[in-house]
């Protein structure tokens, strides 16, 4: 049982099909082929991973919607602190040039309100991700040795 859910667990961990045997090591390849009755369970370990997976990225977006909201409702009011502070001010230029209205904050807000945008942290995320996976096979290159090797031809006299 053990073996056969590290078998499901590092074809998740490559992102390739666990019973496939192109990546698979050796001693699991022959541990699957006397073991056929496992094929069943470890196909259904792998899916219950990748369904793992899927739920936690949906609530990892579930948060950072959320968390997109409340930014959006405390930086208007941080706006709308910072400009009853200027109206109330009376060394302020606005509470010198202005009449006083009840509507004017939304009035203003309408016209200068900031927007956060959680794409430029999602695409930022993105890169770093992506930066990774490309390091991760680039040393695996490096650590395989996949580079062609230089063979010196000796001259025969």
């Amino acid at each position: 049982m053990w073996r056969a859910e590290s078998i499901a667990e590092a074809g998740f961990e490559n992102g390739r099909n666990p019973l496939d045997t192109a990546g698979m090591d050796t001693d699991d390849e022959v541990w699957v082929y006397e073991h056929p009755e496992y094929e069943d369970y470890i196909m259904d370990h792998y899916r219950q991973l990748q369904e793992e997976e899927r739920r936690a990225e949906e609530e990892e977006e579930e948060e950072e919607e959320r968390r997109y909201e409340e930014m959006k409702k405390l930086q208007k009011a941080k706006q709308n602190l910072a400009f009853s502070r200027s109206i109330i001010d009376p060394s302020s230029i606005l509470f010198k040039n202005l009449k006083y209205e009840p509507s004017i904050i939304d009035n203003i807000h309408k016209e200068t309100e900031y927007l956060y945008y959680p794409y430029v942290q999602r695409r930022v995320y993105n890169e770093m991700v992506t930066n990774d996976m490309i390091a991760n096979y680039l040393d695996n290159l490096d650590q395989y040795g996949s580079s062609r090797s230089r063979r010196k031809r000796t001259m025969r006299k």
